[in-house]
């Protein structure tokens, strides 16, 4: 029988260099399908999400929402 959920009995050396804030490019996701800028939009918040089409740039202006292209 195995043992689900159980650590698995070996150490992970952690890395001494700060892997930064976990939460950093939370403000940068997508605010419609929390998908991850890449190309273009990436650098542009104007730019529509490669997954669902919202624009960021909108919505981070105080629109109301991300508006649809």
């Amino acid at each position: 029988m195995r043992d689900e959920g159980r650590a698995a009995g070996r150490v992970v050396p952690v890395t001494e260099v700060p892997a930064g804030d976990d939460a950093c490019w939370l403000g940068q996701l997508c605010p419609e399908c929390g998908a991850v800028p890449e190309g273009a939009g990436a650098q542009d918040a104007t730019v529509p999400c490669w997954r669902c089409g919202a624009v960021r740039g909108r919505s981070e202006q105080g629109g109301g929402g991300a508006a649809r292209r």
